[in-house]
């Protein structure tokens, strides 16, 4: 596991990645056009670990079926507000440590 308050990415299928946010340790799926942004706007969260991510055509669809299936334990909302556009998908698995 990365060390506190780092993430790293790593591309991945879409099928990978439902398989990877399925599993233990799995704690947030999301989109995202620009990953590298959204990367560091999670570490400075607090988030450690991997971003697993998988371009899509689709981002709303492909989103909604992570949700769907393997919603992660810090996802709040259960259904996607992204655009219908290309971008990527993505599942956090490590840990978040509260920031103080």
């Amino acid at each position: 596991m990365a060390s506190r308050g780092h993430l790293k990415t790593e591309k991945v299928s879409q099928k990978k990645l439902h398989q990877i946010t399925g599993q233990k340790g799995s704690v947030y799926v999301g989109s995202s056009v620009d990953i590298r942004q959204r990367t560091g706007q999670h570490q400075r969260e607090g988030y450690s670990g991997t971003v697993y991510y998988a371009r899509t055509d689709n981002m709303m669809r492909a989103e909604d079926k992570l949700l769907q299936q393997n919603p992660g334990r810090h996802n709040i909302q259960k259904q996607s507000n992204a655009k219908q556009g290309k971008g990527c998908v993505y599942g956090i698995k490590g840990r978040k440590y509260n920031k103080n």
